[in-house]
């Protein structure tokens, strides 16, 4: 259920940052994307402890072409 969770959150990201993604190329310039969050378990408490995150834009939802990936360990 959390890998559930991290997808969702991670697809809502995706949708933003594809906006942002047309945004820059129409301007030409580069911006950074702001994103903070809550990572949580299904029942909603608050997970402590490290994780790796691997944040990834992509040209469609399901099967885009990757724009950009960044690991956060």
């Amino acid at each position: 259920m959390l890998k559930k969770s991290i997808a969702f959150a991670l697809a809502a990201l995706l949708i933003f940052g594809a906006s942002i993604t047309s945004a820059q190329q129409s301007t030409g310039s580069e911006s950074t994307i702001p994103f903070q969050g809550k990572l949580t378990s299904a029942t909603g408490t608050a997970l402590t402890g490290s994780y790796d995150f691997r944040f990834s834009l992509f040209t469609d939802a399901t099967v885009g072409e990757s724009l950009w990936t960044s690991d956060h360990a």
